[in-house]
C-alpha cells in the first residue's frame, strides 16, 4: 500500500494528470505556481515526492514531466471491462 501524498503533491499530481496525461511535457514553473497557489520551493519538493513515489517521471535537467498511468505504477496490466461472460465464472 502506498503512502498518502501531502496536499501540494496531490494538487500537482491532479494538475499534471489533467494537463499532461497523454504525453511528456516541459513544466512551466510560473504556470504551476499560478494553478496550484504554491511557491516554487513547495512545487520542487512536491515534484520530487511524486517522482520518488512513481506517480510521475521527472527529467530535472530538461524540466520534462510524464504522468505514470495507475496500471503502469502498479506494474500490472489494466483490467479489461466486465462482460456478461464473466458472470458464469463468478458462480
Amino acid at each position: 500500500m502506498s503512502k498518502m501524498l501531502d496536499d501540494t503533491a496531490r494538487k500537482l499530481h491532479r494538475i499534471f494528470f489533467n494537463l499532461y496525461q497523454s504525453a511528456a511535457a516541459r513544466v512551466n514553473d510560473n504556470r504551476l505556481a499560478r494553478l496550484s497557489g504554491r511557491t516554487s520551493g513547495q512545487i520542487s519538493a512536491a515534484i520530487r515526492e511524486l517522482a520518488d513515489d512513481r506517480y510521475i517521471t521527472w527529467d530535472e535537467r530538461a524540466g520534462i514531466v510524464k504522468v505514470i498511468a495507475p496500471e503502469e505504477r502498479r506494474g500490472v496490466e489494466a483490467r479489461r471491462p466486465y462482460t456478461w461472460a464473466d458472470r458464469s465464472r463468478t458462480g
